[in-house]
């Protein structure tokens, strides 16, 4: 049965979604043995295969096992392993989340009192209400217990959602070698002495090209099968590489410093560095991006250090050191503080010379990352997409998006600009356009604090652009479906579609970063306007629901149909 047919018609497929869920999450009796696995079987429903894909739009090519990414008429779809077109809406997150709620209670503290103490039937609860409200993956920063092949001799906890696969996070993992497997960390180029927080790897070392290539050796994730499981595995969406808390540049121009401009003012060597929490130390002091940038100029200038000096209008009185860091005349002793630098973020105040340069070479940074990250998986796998890190964004420097588009299947990256209203931003095509690969939106957050758990609460001071702030629960929903709405109907400059899905910021509420982020909140009830009230009761498998502080209202049904919409809209073919 096809899902784009008559509205009637429609709601009785979502019905039968609905009813299939029951009955799979019912299998031996709802919570009669509640240390056991509630799901035995794959959940499969009309219209959609057991990968969550569209039977009314199959792809006209052959399957090859894996997913992949085609053009079917005017449309950028991901194609899933049984061959049919796949608009992926997934949930990043689905794990337990930090913090405590003013009764100093966890996320884990009440999904195991309502899951006896079964993460497995956690897992599985979770991914059945998750197909229930309409999505089809699993986003980012994943449980091991949800994901579609087990960890630590564990088995996987059906029903299987597709998800990416983070097998290491390059810049993360190597900046703290773990595993150590290199002589030492790579160092962080951004580390001025002061911000902790101001992360990205030197990717010029030779370790980092080391570490890479050894990590996707490493079963890093105790997964169950040993690597060979995740090299094969059908479910895996595509390797993200790293997010951008870590690669601090590659995020939108208005919150991320420029790292052509950082190389420049950077330490020229490094005994000691602090990495978020921890002090690192390196015995190999040399901070390879440094000298790479020095090396790029000269051939630039022909070696000509006054030609550099009229561009940039600066007095540099050597290529190398001449004086130290912070002091010296040479290029290698600038720290950022001459009246030739500028403006570290936006390049204001630089010639016009100068910023070309800091822009080519923010663009060997990137391209450098993206080779090496991109060679080091393919030297493992051949069959899974790249997606780069995520989240990129519409607004992160061009240069960056263009050095990605020859290592990268698609991006998954934010869709809307500073600039925008921040109560109701458009997604954008500005990615696909500028690189001709299409996007997974993701990095968008729709709150409702004053309609949540979270009402007596204090909002974290949160300026970010990337918020979408409600007052309800159905405002929430509303706003949500209205953004699905565009990005199933996004058109690139070409007159194609090139959104392939978008990715829903988190499962959970999060009381340590004080944000309402969560399609349930801290009790694990859902906010459909049931669940998420202060009366108690019993969810349709069973399981409790309710206890909590107040009544909050219904952003899931509105959400629940803007997820049909969209799967009807892909599955028209145009």
């Amino acid at each position: 049965m096809s899902i784009v047919s008559t509205p009637k018609t429609d709601l009785r497929q979502w019905a039968a979604l609905l009813a299939a869920l029951l009955v799979a999450g019912c299998v031996g009796g709802c919570r009669r043995e509640p240390t056991t696995r509630p799901v035995t079987t794959q959940v499969v429903v009309p219209g959609f295969d057991q990968y969550g894909g569209l039977t009314a739009l199959p792809s006209p090519n052959p399957a090859t096992g894996f997913f992949r990414i085609e053009k079917i008429g005017n449309r950028w779809v991901l194609v899933d392993p049984d061959n049919n077109a796949y608009f992926s809406l997934g949930v990043a997150v689905v794990s337990s989340t930090p913090g405590q709620d003013p009764d100093g209670r966890t996320y884990g503290d009440y999904t195991s009192a309502k899951y006896g103490g079964s993460s497995s039937v956690w897992a599985s609860q979770t991914k059945l209400r998750m197909l229930s409200w309409g999505f089809n993956a699993l986003g980012m920063f994943e449980s091991s217990y949800v994901r579609s092949y087990g960890s630590f001799g564990r088995q996987p906890n059906p029903p299987l959602m597709p998800h990416f696969n983070l097998h290491v996070g390059f810049a993360k993992k190597s900046l703290a070698n773990d595993p150590p497997l290199v002589s030492e960390p790579v160092k962080n180029f951004l580390w001025d002495g002061q911000n902790a927080f101001a992360i990205f790897p030197d990717v010029f070392d030779p370790k980092f090209r080391a570490f890479a290539f050894a990590a996707v050796t490493q079963n890093i994730n105790s997964t169950t099968g040993g690597l060979a499981t995740e090299l094969t595995s059908p479910w895996v969406l595509g390797y993200v590489t790293d997010e951008t808390d870590d690669l601090r540049g590659f995020g939108a121009v208005a919150v991320h410093r420029h790292i052509g401009w950082a190389a420049v003012a950077a330490m020229p060597t490094q005994t000691t560095a602090q990495v978020r929490y921890r002090t690192v130390t390196y015995s190999d002091t040399t901070v390879y991006t440094k000298l790479a940038l020095r090396d790029f100029l000269k051939a630039r200038y022909n070696n000509d250090l006054s030609a550099l000096n009229a561009a940039w209008n600066s007095t540099y009185t050597s290529w190398e050191s001449a004086g130290g860091w912070g002091q010296g005349t040479g290029l290698l002793d600038e720290k950022g503080t001459h009246p030739w630098m500028g403006d570290r973020t936006t390049l204001g105040g630089e010639t016009l010379s100068m910023q070309t340069d800091l822009n080519d070479f923010l663009f060997q940074i990137a391209r450098r990352y993206f080779q090496v990250v991109h060679d080091a998986i393919r030297s493992v796998d051949t069959n899974h997409l790249i997606f780069g890190p995520v989240a990129l964004q519409v607004e992160t420097r061009p240069q960056i998006l263009l050095a990605a588009k020859d290592y990268v299947d698609a991006f998954v990256a934010g869709l809307t600009r500073v600039s925008d209203d921040p109560s109701s931003p458009p997604p954008t095509a500005d990615i696909y356009n500028l690189t001709g690969k299409p996007v997974l939106g993701a990095s968008l957050y729709f709150t409702a604090e004053a309609d949540s758990s979270m009402s007596a609460v204090v909002s974290r001071p949160n300026s970010d652009w990337d918020f979408i702030r409600m007052a309800t629960q159905a405002e929430r929903g509303s706003a949500y479906a209205t953004y699905i709405a565009r990005v199933a109907n996004l058109q690139g400059n070409d007159g194609s579609y090139p959104a392939l899905g978008f990715h829903w910021w988190a499962l959970v509420d999060n009381f340590s970063e004080k944000h309402e982020f969560g399609l349930v909140s801290i009790r694990d009830n859902v906010y459909d306007g049931v669940e998420a009230k202060s009366a108690t009761g019993t969810d349709p498998w069973g399981y409790p629901i309710g206890g909590e502080v107040g009544d909050y209202g219904d952003m899931i049904t509105a959400m629940r149909s803007a997820h049909l919409a969209a799967y009807q809209r892909v599955a028209s073919g145009n």
